[in-house]
């Protein structure tokens, strides 16, 4: 009983009170085009990001704007350093 009131009145050593601090970034554009292959520019893009510590949070596909063709956006984020 006085372990359970010393660990809750000092709190959890090992837990981390502090709250996550994230950095975001979002990678976008055309996926399919006669310019473009299929995907490669995008995966090229999150390879490179991968390897600097981003990981995926959400993706989402849509015809662009200004043209008929697919258009990605994904929206990445890591620790922030």
């Amino acid at each position: 009983m006085v372990g359970a009131a010393l660990l809750t009145l000092t709190g959890c050593a090992t837990c981390r009170h502090e709250a996550d601090a994230w950095e975001y970034r979002i990678i976008e554009g055309v996926t399919k085009s006669p310019n473009v292959k299929p995907d490669e520019w995008l995966e090229a893009k999150l390879n490179a990001a991968a390897r600097e510590g981003w990981v995926v949070v959400s993706s989402s596909e849509s015809q662009a704007v200004t043209s008929q063709h697919p258009y990605a956006v994904v929206i990445l984020k890591r620790h922030k350093k």
